[in-house]
């Protein structure tokens, strides 16, 4: 009753056929706030040299629309 797949496909039919894909990138990062607001971020900095073009890749393809 509270498994399955009807719950995403409710939502992609009451959105026009089309699932956000960014509620599920946010209840990711609700998990583990710790590395929302600090973890991430360090390891940039950390690893200046070759970090920023996947951290940017991945932050800005990472919130995309499901259909």
């Amino acid at each position: 009753m509270l498994g399955g797949t009807w719950l995403a496909s409710l939502t992609a039919d009451l959105g026009n056929g089309l699932f956000d894909g960014a509620y599920l990138v946010e209840n990711m990062e609700n998990l583990n706030p710790a590395n929302t607001f600090w973890d991430k971020y360090y390891h940039v900095f950390a690893n200046v040299d070759t970090e920023p073009p996947r951290f940017l890749e991945f932050e800005r393809g990472g919130a995309g629309t499901i259909s």
